[in-house]
């Protein structure tokens, strides 16, 4: 009885306690629990669109979103991750600044897009683009006005209200979208419903998310700071976009539109984990290693063992599923039409399960050290790009995505020589851990 009121106690003081590790924990089963909300509303939208529409518009909204993205990563100077890791991310100065230069950043996104539209659709051969993307492109200045305290709620591990803000405006961007589907059949109805996602989510965190509504502002000594940061995170979401993007512009290059919208289908399913990693790694470890920026290497390493075993036990298995069922899961969920998607679900899993084993999350950012992350997503965009043409050289299309998976366990040797650097490699799991994928991998591959 003593022991159980003691659990009981300890955890009423984790999930309502201030402390650190307290909202950590928070947040890590809110980012789980609304990423696993997110995913199923996405899993059914996609479930209800493909079989709305053609795979041409998914090949064309794959288009956009490449471009989309790119131009977003080359105007990036990393203004969330500035509020979270300074000193002064909590002060109204330096969010104000902050804020304006967001909104600056919006309105930029656009005119770009706009500007580049009619080449885009030259090369691709799709006049339609030369319209889709100005319009979709209005989401980036709805965006570019979300008031800063949806930055420094993520700062301070206060995941609750914003993650049901993410999760109730993508669904009612997903209703507006599905009826305009069934309403249009046209590759217009995923334009429009990205921008009332965008809309809801502006209007629902000025409305209903706590804190001070940001401001225009312009204070030298903030624009400094962030700027110093930044410079670093510019150039380094600069060759990120190639290293997230270069599938799909390599792709677009061997594929028809309907092909890269079955790749897109694939990629979606893939990528569902990855996702989540990358989500946590952000909204949870990065504001962890920030507060504990100041500890030794040797205090450092058994958290980033517990966690590493954590991360691993939870986000292991789904991807080893994928590996091993991807063409089941895909000849299940889709048509006919789709049906090429499955082994590009297996393959592209299998090189996500590698990274998902290694990372141990950005602690050289949290310690101000953009420029190494620059360096390592630089590295990491030529071992990628290399590797995927070098397989498309020998095996076509299907070797695009061999070696983009193959990249995976290249950089995996660049990244460990950085936490051997820091002595936060963990060597042991490293073995344990990749001896497993290399039995699920062999396994699976053998069978196609």
């Amino acid at each position: 009885m003593i022991n159980l009121s003691k659990n009981i106690r300890d955890l009423r003081f984790l999930f309502y306690g201030e402390n650190l590790k307290a909202r950590a924990m928070r947040g890590a089963v809110w980012t789980a629990l609304g990423y696993g909300a997110s995913q199923a509303i996405r899993l059914a939208s996609n479930l209800i669109l493909t079989r709305i529409l053609f795979p041409e518009a998914f090949g064309l909204m794959a288009i956009i979103q490449v471009f989309m993205q790119g131009v977003a990563m080359f105007s990036d100077l990393g203004i969330g991750a500035s509020i979270i890791q300074n000193r002064c991310g909590d002060k109204p100065l330096f969010l104000d600044t902050a804020w304006t230069i967001q909104v600056i950043k919006g309105l930029f996104l656009f005119l770009i897009m706009a500007a580049i539209a009619g080449p885009v659709a030259s090369i691709y051969e799709a006049p339609i683009l030369g319209y889709l993307m100005p319009v979709a492109a209005l989401s980036a200045i709805i965006s570019g006005f979300t008031p800063i305290k949806y930055q420094t709620a993520n700062r301070n591990l206060l995941l609750g209200r914003l993650t049901l803000i993410e999760v109730l405006s993508q669904f009612i961007s997903v209703l507006v979208l599905v009826a305009l589907a069934l309403w249009t059949r046209s590759v217009w109805s995923l334009v429009f419903g990205g921008l009332v996602g965008s809309a809801t989510k502006l209007f629902l965190v000025y409305k209903f998310m706590d804190g001070r509504n940001s401001s225009l502002s312009w204070d030298p000594n903030s624009l400094r700071d962030i700027i110093q940061f930044g410079k670093w995170i510019f150039l380094g979401s600069v060759v990120g976009f190639f290293a997230n993007q270069g599938d799909k512009l390599i792709l677009a290059s061997y594929m028809t539109k309907s092909e890269l919208g079955v790749y897109s289908v694939a990629f979606g399913i893939s990528s569902i984990v990855w996702a989540l990693h990358s989500k946590i790694n952000h909204h949870i470890f990065f504001p962890i290693y920030s507060n504990l920026r100041d500890l030794s290497s040797a205090e450092l390493r058994p958290r980033v063992y517990k966690a590493r075993i954590l991360m691993c036990v939870c986000l292991l298995p789904p991807l080893i599923l994928l590996i091993i069922f991807g063409v089941e899961v895909v000849n299940f969920l889709y048509d006919q039409r789709y049906v090429k998607a499955g082994w590009m679900v297996q393959v592209i899993s299998a090189g996500y399960v590698i990274s998902v084993a290694t990372n141990i999350g950005p602690f050289y950012l949290a310690q101000g050290n953009s420029r190494l992350m620059t360096i390592l997503i630089a590295v990491k965009a030529v071992i990628f790009i290399t590797c995927m043409l070098v397989g498309a050289e020998y095996l076509g299309v299907s070797g695009v995505l061999v070696g983009g998976a193959v990249s995976h366990f290249v950089f995996y040797f660049i990244e460990t020589s950085v936490y051997r650097y820091y002595k936060l490699w963990i060597w042991e799991l490293d073995i344990a851990f990749l001896s497993i994928i290399l039995c699920v991998v062999t396994y699976s591959f053998s069978e196609l």
